[in-house]
């Protein structure tokens, strides 16, 4: 939780008002680009932020400063709203696994090579089709 949440700090968890407010601020203004379900349409998926390891002050800069060079604007909303937003986030982000947040790699590289490898090309292996995917991950949050 952020340092100055106020009536989302508590011991029960977010203050379910705030994460309504939240809600109707992030379906308003984020939702065009990250879904009403904040799965993502031209923006990243948020929903699994957490698992990712992303914190609330990260979040908090992102929001406010906006990300140069792509479509995500800077937020210059009020720290009220901005709390909303952020105690919406949380509420998206409950169901991360104890074993393994990030899922099985070799499951899901088996996954891939059986379903995707034709047509892209990780590390030098699949196909010519599509793009080489061996970066994607350094060019995305």
């Amino acid at each position: 939780m952020l340092a100055h949440d106020g009536p989302t700090q508590n011991t029960k968890g977010p203050d379910p008002e705030v994460i309504r407010a939240g809600t109707e601020i992030f379906r308003s203004r984020c939702a065009e680009c990250h879904g009403l379900d904040a799965k993502g349409v031209r923006g990243p998926d948020l929903t699994q932020l957490r698992a990712a390891g992303i914190s609330d002050e990260r979040l908090v800069q992102t929001i406010r400063h906006g990300v140069p060079g792509t479509e995500m604007p800077a937020f210059f909303g009020p720290e009220g709203e901005l709390t909303a937003i952020i105690a919406y986030g949380q509420s998206l982000n409950t169901a991360v696994t104890e074993q393994n947040p990030l899922g099985n790699a070799a499951n899901g590289e088996g996954i891939f090579r059986s379903n995707c490898a034709s047509c892209p090309a990780v590390n030098g292996r699949g196909g010519s089709l599509g793009p080489d995917l061996s970066r994607i991950g350094s060019g995305r949050s």
